[in-house]
Formats: structure tokens, sequence, C-alpha cells
């Protein structure tokens, strides 16, 4: 390897990987946080219950979750521009197949096709930056993720004003489309590692290529031994990783919620649609800047402190809002900004912590099964809170409970050490 190769970049190359990272999932956050957009038309053409309303954005969910691993497995072994294009394609199509949906069935089918295909936005961009840094990892994947809460403020409100103007079947199409170029896009630049370009990760000593993932100068505290060579069965097997994937569905519980029903929630209040929706686009502000910030603040309080301090954080906009009793347009959209800087300054965290517990040889399909298996269980947050609402006539205690999650997760922050060695690391 020469280093003429590394001072023939002005720009280090991982940086335009995050760029292309950033693309793919702002794509994720668009389709899931923008729902809430469609709730209201979709439940006045059908007449369904906002349980079954909410419950296709459940179907999705559930999808997007169970496809993960398999777009983690392909990342790894085909690399993930094959990955993302599969997803492009498949994306494209359940989109615009739900655009001539007329049941709810239709809606269970396009949807599973949509989160099959958008399975490619979240493990494998999330993998291949890890890959290409071994320093400002916190700040890089804060980058990567705050294309969630970019894709929500950019697409929320103008879908709401898509919706109204031509109507949400033409909106779903527009979506398709939008999704298909964006995803491809990004499959374009996202390459599997340095070594393929014959370069070094950014901030690794030439003397050495490194899948560490933080150097002595940027450490978040004790790192478990060996962890280059954690594979999936051995990391599967240790309290660490039940203790993450206890957080990460708790910590999933504020936002499926919130997204799905806040629109819903503000129209009862006499708040108009396109303004309920700019609330909306206020969480995903507050996610685009904070994600950033917490993945450099990991930098410097470490992955553990940093989810429990966002955690805990994340409860105070939820409680006040259920609190106030009836709130008006300004305190909604203060209190979603605040959601949504809380809970997105802690998205970057859990899969920099799996990266750093566990390394990165096997780390998309690891991040696949977390998350997988976490929206799998916090999926059904939103049709229980429509379903709860539907028997009350309140959505006080889901938001309740949405709060009491958030702690939670804090909680089990703070309990979470590294993985010991346990003899089956090779598995």
């Amino acid at each position: 390897m020469k280093n003429s190769k590394l001072s023939s970049w002005r720009i280090h190359y991982g940086w335009v990987v995050v760029a292309g990272a950033f693309l793919a999932t702002a794509v994720s956050g668009g389709l899931f946080y923008s729902f809430g957009v469609f709730f209201q038309p979709l439940q006045e053409e059908f007449g369904w219950t906002r349980a079954t309303t909410a419950s296709i954005n459940t179907v999705w969910l559930i999808s997007f979750a169970v496809s993960g691993y398999f777009m983690g497995w392909l990342t790894d072994v085909r690399g993930p521009r094959f990955a993302m294009l599969l997803g492009a394609v498949l994306t494209g199509a359940g989109l615009f197949l739900t655009s001539r949906a007329v049941s709810v069935g239709h809606f269970y089918l396009t949807y599973v096709l949509t989160g099959i295909g958008t399975a490619a936005t979240w493990s494998p961009p999330l993998t291949v930056v890890q890959r290409w840094f071994e320093r400002k990892r916190g700040l890089t994947l804060g980058i990567v993720v705050s294309g969630v809460g970019a894709g929500t403020m950019v697409l929320s409100p103008l879908l709401s004003w898509f919706i109204t103007s031509y109507g949400w079947r033409e909106a779903y199409i527009g979506l398709g489309v939008l999704c298909l170029v964006a995803m491809t896009l990004a499959a374009l630049v996202l390459i599997q590692s340095p070594g393929e370009k014959g370069m070094l990760p950014y901030g690794a000593a030439p003397q050495r290529m490194t899948a560490a993932i933080h150097n002595s100068e940027n450490q978040q505290g004790e790192a478990p031994a060996d962890k280059e060579h954690w594979r999936i069965g051995a990391a599967v097997r240790t309290k660490a990783f039940y203790y993450i994937w206890g957080i990460y569905v708790l910590s999933l519980v504020p936002p499926y919620v919130f997204s799905a029903h806040i629109v819903r929630f503000s129209t009862d209040r006499g708040i108009t649609a396109l303004a309920a929706a700019s609330a909306l686009g206020a969480f995903g502000i507050g996610g685009t800047i904070a994600r950033v910030g917490g993945g450099a603040l990991s930098d410097v309080l470490g992955w553990t402190k940093g989810i429990a301090l966002f955690s805990f954080l994340t409860a105070v906009p939820v409680f006040v809002l259920v609190l106030i009793g009836t709130p008006g347009v300004t305190v909604i959209f203060v209190t979603m900004l605040a959601l949504g800087v809380f809970s997105g300054a802690r998205v970057p965290l859990i899969p920099g912590l799996l990266g750093y517990y566990f390394g990165t040889d096997y780390l998309a399909r690891l991040i696949a099964i977390t998350h997988g298996l976490a929206v799998i269980f916090a999926s059904g947050s939103p049709a229980l809170a429509g379903f709860i609402f539907d028997r009350t006539g309140s959505y006080a205690i889901p938001f309740y409970m949405a709060g009491f999650c958030a702690v939670g997760a804090g909680i089990l922050a703070l309990l979470t050490h590294p993985p010991r060695v346990i003899g089956a690391i090779l598995d």
C-alpha cells in the first residue's frame, strides 16, 4: 500500500461514504416518520379505526425488522452497493403499489414489500461507515443517522401539501420515485471498506489497517478484549447484547407512538393538518441537529452514559405534553422539537456501542439482529396506542407509557457493561 494514494485524496473518501449513507437513512426516516401525515386521509377514506390504521405502520416495521438480517448478510457478503440497489427497486415498487391499494389487506402486502426494501437503509450504511473511520466514529455515525431527521423534516410538510393538492395516492407515487432515486444514488458511492480503494480508514496509523472502533486518543471507556473477533453466535449469548437489545426496544417506543399519532392528536384539538404536520417536521428538525451532536458528544461522555442521559431527557417533553392536557400549536411544536432533539441524540449511540463492544467483522448482521428484534417488539406500540385511544378516548395512557419506556432505557444503559470473553468467541 502506498502512501501516495492517501495523499492524493484531498477529501478522504470516507466522507463521501458518509454522504451516501446519510442519503440512505433519510429515505428510512422519511418513510417511517411521515406515515402520520397519511394517517388521517387513509382513516377518512376507508373509515378505519385508529388501531387499524396504525397497524399498517406496524406491518411495515415488522417486515423492515425481519428482512434487516438478510440485507445485513448481503452487505457483509456481496457489499452495500448490491444490497442498496435491491432495496431501491423493492421500495419504489412497494410505494407505487401502495398508491393503488383499496383495502387494508392490500396495504399490508405493499407495506411488506416496502419494508423489505427499506431494510437496506439501516444496518448496511451504519456498518460501512464504521469500517471507513477509526477516529471520529461518534461524529460520523451522528451525521449518518441525522438523515432520519432530515427525511422527516423535509418530507412531512411536503407530503402534507402534496396530499392536500393532489391526493394521497399521488403522494405515494411521488414518494416511491424519490426513494428509488435517492437509494440508487447512495448505492453508487457506498464501498465495503477502505481496502477496496487501497486506502486506510480515516484516522488510522499508516503502518496498520485496523477495524478498531476507537484509538487511544478517542477511547470511550474500557474496551472488551479481542473485540474484532466476536462472531454472531458468541455475541448474542452475552449479557451485554441483551441489555443493548432492551435499551433499543424501550427507546423506540416514544418516537414510534408520537410519529404515528401526533398529527391526529393535534387535529383533535382543532389544529390544522398542515400545522400538525409541521409539528412532525419539528420532530425531524430536532432529530437532525441532535443526531450529529449526540454522536460527537458520545466521543466525550462514552456510549452508555450518553444513551442514559438522552433517554432520561426524552421522557421530559413526553410527560409535559400529557400534563398540559389541552396544548396549543406552539406547545405541541416545542415539545415535538424537544422530543426530536433528545430521542434523536440517542440514535447513533446504540449501533456505535455494538461496534465498540463486538468489532466490525460481522457488524452489519449484528446491527440488523439487534435493531430487527427491537423493532419487532416495539412495532406494536403505535397500534396499541390507537387501541387504547379507541377504548378510552384519550392518549394520556399511551403517552405516559412511552415516557416510562424512555426512563427504562436510561436505567438499562447505566447497567450495561462490556461483554466478557467466554471461550465461545470464535463460534
